[in-house]
């Protein structure tokens, strides 16, 4: 059996880290400048380039994103009842 919140935090994932990769890209970044830019080891851009990602954590993720200018927001509403249930995240680039 599968869950399913699992499946959208690999897909959440798996979306974040195509995002760096083109970002790192289009920078036209070495791995050792995106290493250093990013605050992570040339070894963590590395792997990310070939696809070895099985350790990469979302925070790590959102963290190299927002040094792309890119910004969170996570809004959370108290529910009356558990139907009332409200919760939105939103992603946003500084050029928006």
């Amino acid at each position: 059996m599968r869950n399913k919140t699992n499946d959208k935090m690999v897909e959440l994932r798996a979306n974040m880290l195509l995002a760096v990769n083109d970002l790192i890209k289009q920078s036209d970044w070495t791995q050792k400048e995106a290493a250093e830019k990013l605050n992570v080891t040339q070894t963590r851009i590395s792997n990310m380039k070939n696809g070895k990602t099985g350790n990469m954590k979302v925070d790590t993720l959102m963290s190299m994103l927002n040094k792309f200018g890119f910004t969170f927001e996570f809004n959370y509403t108290k529910p009356v009842t558990i139907t009332d249930f409200d919760v939105s995240m939103s992603v946003k680039s500084l050029e928006s």
